[in-house]
């Protein structure tokens, strides 16, 4: 679950708003189902499960309540998971919105946050940040958990009005303190990761482990993180106490797995009966979130075999990978290495290592470091360097490389600025499969930027960039049968496909696209 819905995973229902709620259709036992709902779905008592609380809304939601009905259709469009869940949801915002507006407005809590999150989704209207953060506002001075919640995401990121990290971060600490385990997880992030919102170490840390023992496994991910390469000035680094967190979070957070192999990679963590570092990076990579980093790191760990038999073959595949995921030149690996000491003294002997294939000619190599020369992964950004190595690699075939050539040559990186040669590079590498190549060439000629215009040879090559997996290339041909860029004709069933391979790897543009067109997301 992305942060973005972590923060609107529930809606505000509290016992004792239950208690006083004036609903006529309510009967108690839709009430008692109601109750225990919320206490699954917020981690009070210490037991979080939103699956069991989503069948609770279920069954109060038979009930007629509205109540009930408005909780249900809020967690449907907030999952929006299966086909329908969307439409269901609207049904049933249609069908009890009246009364718990009447209910909002009269100062009702539990009506005002829920109305709050039906303005945040759009749902049964127009979407409306500003109004939702007044609702939100109105819940939270009732003492509602999920209120207090969701108007603390909206001052951390600025929706709806201001942003204030101090308040959000006082707005988790009241949410956090009624139980509610996303809070203390917001509150933890604050704190060792935000931009300096001043949040208590020792109380976060805390948090964080009730959060993880409750059951949230979002919450198991991050707290393995935290402890296994620890926190500077804040919390010292345990990893072996991390492993039984990142194994657990594993399944919801997919840096869990990233980190375990980066505290194996390094050495921190004892490898007896854990699986190979590379192993548990391509395990990541099969999961339905796959990270960019994780493709990143396996064409690193192949390319130099460093934490791993070298594998130049399958580093080369790792490089398209990352590409397909939407990245290119290292970007990740980058901030990795400058910042993670753990992983410090293996990028060094990595580098090394490269180094040394490339100065044997090895073209594989070469193209790798090519890359870190030329974006600064390997220290400060050294385009000299970088030009003689992508040069050594693309005359022997490495595609990526002849794109570090055409970025050097039209730039003047490194290299006398050549228009001429930079298109020349770019063709080639297009031609030799590169998917950035591909996309970048299709640009120029659908503008006719250095070449004769053409848009049907362009867009056949942004098909060709899309079809070999290019994320980015596949968010151009959504826009670009949607919206019939360069007179290109409408076509909703090729703006469908590749909206949905956007979708799929976590856009939200893509999913609301989708939704909007009633189109299911898989």
């Amino acid at each position: 679950m992305s942060s973005r819905s972590m923060f609107c995973a529930a809606v505000a229902l509290s016992c004792a708003v239950l208690g006083t709620s004036r609903v006529e259709a309510a009967t108690p036992a839709a009430r008692e189902l109601l109750a225990r709902a919320e206490a699954l779905n917020m981690g009070a008592g210490g037991h979080y499960d939103p699956a069991a609380a989503l069948a609770l809304y279920e069954q109060a939601a038979a009930s007629g309540d509205p109540l009930a009905m408005m909780g249900l259709a809020l967690q449907l469009a907030f999952r929006d998971a299966a086909p329908g869940d969307r439409a269901r949801a609207e049904d049933l915002c249609r069908r009890s919105a009246t009364e718990v507006e009447r209910l909002a407005a009269a100062g009702d809590g539990m009506a005002q946050t829920m109305v709050g999150s039906a303005r945040l989704l759009g749902l049964g209207g127009a979407k409306d940040e500003r109004l939702a953060r007044q609702w939100y506002e109105k819940g939270a001075a009732n003492g509602q958990p999920w209120a207090l919640h969701d108007l603390a995401y909206m001052k951390e990121t600025g929706e709806g009005g201001p942003k204030d990290l101090r308040a959000a971060l006082e707005l988790y600490r009241r949410a956090a303190e009624l139980g509610n385990v996303r809070s203390m997880q917001r509150y933890a992030w604050l704190t060792f990761d935000g931009e300096g919102s001043g949040g208590d170490c020792a109380r976060a840390l805390r948090w964080l482990g009730q959060a993880a023992r409750a059951g949230s496994r979002s919450a198991a991910g991050y707290y393995g993180g935290v402890l296994a390469f620890g926190r500077e000035g804040c919390v010292p680094a345990d990893p072996q106490a991390a492993v039984p967190w990142l194994q657990a979070g594993a399944a919801e957070d997919p840096s869990a797995t990233f980190n375990l192999a980066l505290a194996l990679l390094g050495g921190v963590v004892k490898p007896a009966g854990l699986p190979a570092p590379a192993e548990l990076l391509e395990t990541q990579l099969r999961s339905d979130r796959p990270l960019p980093i994780s493709a990143e790191m396996l064409a690193f760990v192949y390319g130099s075999g460093v934490g791993a038999p070298r594998d130049a073959k399958r580093g080369r595949e790792m490089v398209v990978e990352a590409a397909r995921l939407g990245t290119d030149g290292f970007p990740n690996l980058r901030q990795l290495a400058a910042a993670n000491r753990v992983f410090q003294p293996v990028f060094r002997r990595g580098l090394a290592a490269l180094q040394t294939l490339a100065d044997d000619k090895d073209a594989a190599a070469a193209a790798m470091l090519a890359h870190f020369y030329s974006s600064g992964v390997a220290a400060e950004p050294s385009p000299g360097t970088a030009v003689r190595l992508a040069q050594l690699a693309a005359s022997a075939g490495e595609a990526d490389a002849m794109r570090v050539l055409s970025y050097a040559y039209e730039s003047g990186d490194g290299v006398d600025a050549d228009p001429a040669e930079s298109l020349r590079w770019l063709i080639r590498g297009a031609q030799a499969g590169d998917s950035f190549c591909m996309m970048f060439y299709s640009q120029r000629l659908m503008r006719g930027n250095g070449v004769p215009r053409d848009v049907a040879a362009g867009v056949q090559w942004l098909e060709r960039s899309g079809e070999a997996g290019n994320y980015w290339a596949a968010g151009d041909l959504g826009h670009l049968y949607d919206e019939g860029w360069y007179g290109v004709p409408r076509d909703e069933d090729k703006a469908v496909k590749w909206k949905r391979l956007r979708a799929r790897r976590g856009d939200e543009e893509a999913r609301g696209w989708l939704r909007y067109h009633n189109q299911p997301l898989q």
